[in-house]
């Protein structure tokens, strides 16, 4: 009888390990209760570049005779009403446009669906951008990474609704991690991929890259992107951002 009661002892020791280790997992991948771990000291100082030049390099276009003035002569600048459709131009199209701290601020109303990517605020007049003379157009995006948000542009060619390119101006993760979304040549991973499947649904998977000499080579599936290795929370970020920023909720009726 003892060692049988030591073995039920031993056996729900093993189950409250598991479990305890289970719900601090879990714990850690709520922003607010991981920031919340971590000392000030320890926090990744945030990074944010020139949003306009990142929308530039979004277009693969150069900066010529000064930022403002490129952008000033090759997009056309709109916004969209998330909830009627309706789009309207913009005739400043380097106006104020901060995101995403603008985001973060009262009111607090955003929709429910908002909280995949951990924002408290959405204008109901969204902010987009066109390039002349063509058919793609880019939308901003901010997704949660593991210590904070990162912003950046899609840039979506309409007809064939797949990415052109995507470019970040914003980090707040760590160097060489999450971070690594500022890289220039980030965005090419995403090229000519789908967003959405035959019947219209997002289908845009961000999956782990694979390792050794295959992580070389480009990932030809259809419906997947290679991910950031080491920074699995901010790739799972990325791929909750793009599904809401796509939908409904926000830029679906210009996307879909």
């Amino acid at each position: 009888m003892k060692n049988k009661k030591m073995l039920y002892l031993a056996i729900g020791g093993v189950v409250l390990i598991g479990v305890a280790a289970e719900a601090w997992h879990w714990l850690n991948q709520v922003p607010e209760v991981r920031m919340a771990l971590v000392n000030e000291d320890e926090k990744p100082t945030p990074v944010t570049n020139d949003w306009r030049l990142a929308l530039l390099e979004c277009a693969n276009l150069k900066v010529e005779n000064g930022i403002k003035a490129s952008v000033n002569s090759q997009f056309e600048r709109f916004t969209l009403n998330r909830e009627t459709g309706k789009i309207t131009a913009v005739d400043n199209i380097t106006a104020r446009f901060n995101w995403p701290r603008d985001l973060m601020k009262e009111p607090a109303d955003a929709p429910s669906s908002a909280k995949s990517v951990h924002i408290t605020r959405l204008p109901v007049e969204l902010p987009f951008w066109r390039v002349k003379g063509s058919d793609d157009v880019i939308i901003p995006i901010v997704a949660q990474g593991k210590y904070g948000l990162g912003a950046g542009f899609v840039g979506i060619n309409l007809p064939e609704k797949t990415i052109s390119n995507m470019r970040f101006y914003h980090s707040e993760d760590s160097p060489g991690l999450g971070q690594e979304v500022l890289r220039p040549d980030f965005g090419l991973r995403f090229k000519n991929k789908p967003l959405f499947d035959e019947h219209g649904q997002f289908a845009l998977k961000i999956v782990r890259p694979k390792t050794g000499e295959a992580n070389n080579q480009p990932n030809n599936k259809p419906f997947e992107v290679d991910g950031i290795t080491g920074a699995t929370m901010m790739s799972d970020g990325l791929e909750e951002a793009l599904a809401f920023w796509t939908s409904q909720a926000a830029y679906g009726g210009l996307c879909n």
